[in-house]
């Protein structure tokens, strides 16, 4: 009887090696493929983040041209200044391609990320206020990609060099 179960069982032995190669290989290919697909995604994201940053950057450039422009130094009231943005081809430009970036944004970024330029694009868009704060943006678009140290003084002092991000300031010579 012994002998009739270990005969069964050696006969099996090539069956059973070749279902758990089955499994293994099956398995591999499969986190493989997930490791593939979480690299795309993180990619993407990182393109998308960096092509919103890029666009708000020249966004302010593109502001900054016609605020100092003939024009723009006669405007006094927001409504002439608005007119003023909505009139430049430049600004229109700029303008459609954000909406298509924040539409990419809102269909791959994470949650963190679209809640950070949810944010920012309040406090953008705040009457009177000081505008958004583009580190503090950077900051959040980063936590949503990798674990970060930064912190938004930091982030805000590597994008405008501006002494009042420092978190102690130097001493003076």
């Amino acid at each position: 009887l012994f002998r009739s179960a270990m005969s069964k069982l050696e006969e099996m032995v090539p069956l059973l090696t070749a279902v758990i190669s089955a499994i293994a290989l099956l398995t591999g290919y499969v986190v493989q493929k997930h490791q593939e697909q979480n690299e795309e995604t993180l990619k993407t994201r990182q393109e998308i983040y960096s092509d919103l940053i890029s666009n708000i950057t020249e966004r302010n450039e593109i502001q900054g041209r016609i605020e100092m422009s003939p024009e723009g130094l006669k405007a006094t009231s927001p409504e002439e200044k608005s007119q003023l943005y909505l009139r430049n081809p430049e600004f229109q430009s700029n303008e459609g391609a954000r909406t298509r970036i924040v539409a990419l944004l809102c269909l791959y970024g994470t949650d963190k990320a679209v809640n950070a330029y949810a944010q920012w694009a309040a406090e953008e868009t705040e009457p009177n206020g000081n505008g958004g704060n583009l580190g503090e943006l950077i900051l959040r678009l980063r936590e949503s990609l990798v674990s970060t140290k930064i912190t938004e003084n930091e982030a805000n002092l590597a994008i405008w060099y501006n002494r009042k991000y420092l978190e102690k300031p130097a001493p003076a010579r």
